[in-house]
């Protein structure tokens, strides 16, 4: 089997089989490790009798296609992605039976899973992996302000007051968003915003739309246009974390690695480019470099 049939095989089957354990299941790092290995010799034509010859290193193939790999995904980050993506659906959806259950059992007396700062050390082994997403960069979220009436000044998620007791000083303790708009004018209230907040928190809470037909207030992703989260983009992020040498900022070279895929080449000859851009054919010359063979 050629490399480019053994590419759509890791990523249509070898990496798609154990999604579903992934997606509520925080794997062991071994586990990950050897389920790693497992596609890497695959790829490479490893087995008990050869070993095949590793001509590009494993976390430039793990690369997304952009930034020069084949965007094969390393199972540790991509498990990260996907158990938060179960954080995301019991923040966003309270009405799924999964978040009444787990909220009735383990947060009754706490609305915003973004304020639970511990777990029962009784809890059920997948929701402390779904908590200990919290950490996770993946779990940074916003409130898209509707009517504003359901978001708590003292809410985790939303912006922090100048002193501790500004808002017991304005009455404002139980106070929402709400309050801090004005009823007659329909915008902000711009004199009550810059006496609770310093000037930074001020300016980006007046720089906020809100909605003036009384639409939901809603927690949301802040990296992608609806708000929802995304499993491909939260791997995304987390990939480009891990990696400090990426070639995110550089234009040219990510449009270069899009046109040869994008080429209309057979997906057989654009393996064989990419190989050859990247000095991974088993030639004379690159064998030699590598002390397999002399060259004489």
């Amino acid at each position: 089997m050629s490399q480019a049939g053994k590419l759509t095989l890791i990523k249509s089957v070898m990496q798609a089989m154990p999604i579903y354990t992934m997606s509520i299941h925080l794997l062991p790092k071994d586990t990950c490790n050897r389920i790693d290995k497992i596609v890497r010799d695959f790829w490479w034509g490893d087995n008990i009798e050869k070993k095949g010859i590793h001509t590009i290193a494993w976390e430039k193939i793990c690369q997304t296609r952009c930034n020069g790999g084949l965007g094969i995904r390393k199972i540790e980050t991509f498990n990260k992605a996907l158990v938060a993506k179960q954080f995301w659906r019991i923040g966003q959806n309270p009405q799924l039976l999964l978040a009444k259950t787990l909220k009735s059992k383990y947060f009754p007396k706490i609305n915003n899973i973004w304020e639970i700062d511990r777990v029962p050390k009784n809890s059920s082994k997948m929701w402390k992996n779904i908590w200990q997403t919290r950490n996770s960069p993946l779990v940074q979220a916003k409130w898209k302000v509707g009517s504003g009436d359901s978001i708590r000044l003292r809410d985790s998620l939303w912006y922090k007051p100048r002193s501790a007791d500004q808002l017991d000083l304005l009455q404002l303790q139980y106070g929402t968003v709400k309050d801090l708009m004005d009823p007659i004018s329909g915008n902000w209230n711009s004199n009550l915003i810059n006496t609770v907040y310093n000037r930074i928190e001020a300016e980006a809470i007046l720089s906020t739309t809100f909605s003036k037909f009384g639409n939901i207030d809603k927690v949301i992703w802040p990296f992608s246009s609806s708000g929802e989260y995304q499993v491909k983009k939260g791997y995304k992020i987390l990939t480009a974390l891990y990696q400090e040498n990426t070639n995110r900022n550089d234009h040219t070279r990510k449009k270069c690695w899009l046109n040869l895929w994008k080429s209309g080449f057979p997906f057989r000859v654009s393996t064989f480019l990419w190989k050859f851009l990247h000095c991974g054919l088993p030639t004379r010359t690159e064998l030699a470099k590598r002390q397999i063979i002399t060259d004489d």
